[in-house]
């Protein structure tokens, strides 16, 4: 567009009138680009009890993340293998779940992060993924601010992460 534009100078007027009328997003789709939430990864929520679900997807619409919903444990796989998921909220309350499971899908998925929301505060069944794989536990009922901090700060490490060897 712009080398053309160059040639012709006399064609920006009408560029200009052909732009949408309609606002910034549709100006952004009209030139091809993408919007800031366009280009996020998605969230995945995984929780069988739908009141705290409904609670979840609440809080992350509030600040407009973008998330889907995963139906089991075992349809993980399937959506991380797209690559376009960043971290998952997992009610350890409602979905079984043990340390091999959490484990075998962090080392596969370095890249997504595992929340998890709980009424228990202990849950020494899976203690080695707490310890190792689970990027934070989130009592229930979950606090909406800590909730999006742990989102921010998944999503901070994604925008600029952290060269491992310099620490």
């Amino acid at each position: 567009m712009a080398p053309d534009l160059l040639k012709d100078p006399l064609r920006l007027p009408s560029l200009i009138l052909s732009l949408p009328q309609n606002g910034t997003q549709n100006y952004h789709q009209w030139i091809g680009w993408k919007s800031k939430s366009d280009m996020k990864k998605k969230i995945i929520v995984l929780d069988a009890n739908q009141n705290s679900r409904e609670e979840l997807y609440n809080i992350l619409n509030s600040k407009n993340y973008p998330f889907t919903r995963a139906p089991t444990l075992s349809s993980l796989e399937d959506f991380f293998e797209s690559d376009k998921y960043v971290a998952v909220v997992l009610d350890i309350d409602s979905v079984p779940v043990d340390n091999r499971t959490i484990r075998e899908l962090a080392i596969k998925y370095p890249g997504v992060r595992f929340l998890c929301t709980s009424i228990d505060r202990f849950h020494p069944e899976i203690k080695d993924a707490i310890c190792y794989h689970i990027y934070a536990c989130l009592n229930k009922p979950v606090d909406p601010d800590e909730l999006i901090f742990w989102i921010k700060s998944i999503y901070e490490e994604e925008e600029d992460p952290v060269d491992q060897n310099h620490e």
